[in-house]
């Protein structure tokens, strides 16, 4: 029981090493890119100077990482160093003249795998606090 759970422990680093690698060795800046944005996850804050974005990137960067250092539960810790990576991995992306977005699905806007893994361990980090929450 016990190495499952210290595998399990580090399945979101894994994962976003993972999307890491996919985003920047097949979808940066080639034909498969249908948007590039200048803001943030989804779009958010494109009409705002760079300077601002640059300031929230960094600084979501910054706070997802502290809270991971700062965790006590380790899943909830992995879930939290997942989403710094992945929110590091847009950073870099930004350098150049924007993040590529490639996933279009119906009236959403356009995302990428960045994106997508940042959001799916925000919901998971929230269904691990419930979950506590419910089994007390």
């Amino acid at each position: 029981m016990r190495k499952r759970n210290s595998f399990l422990q580090y399945l979101p680093i894994l994962i976003s090493a993972i999307l890491l690698c996919i985003h920047f060795l097949f979808f940066t800046r080639n034909e498969k890119c249908l948007a590039l944005n200048e803001g943030l996850a989804f779009g958010l804050f494109s009409l705002q100077s760079n300077t601002l974005v640059n300031i929230l990137s960094i600084s979501s960067f910054a706070l997802f990482l502290i809270s991971a250092l700062l965790s006590v539960k380790r899943i909830q810790k992995s879930f939290l160093f997942m989403i710094a990576f992945l929110s590091l991995g847009n950073i870099f992306d930004r350098v150049g003249d924007g993040v590529c977005d490639y996933i279009a699905i119906s009236s959403l806007p356009v995302f990428n795998l960045l994106d997508l893994g940042i959001v799916i361990g925000i919901c998971l980090i929230i269904a691990d606090i419930i979950w506590e929450i419910w089994r007390e």
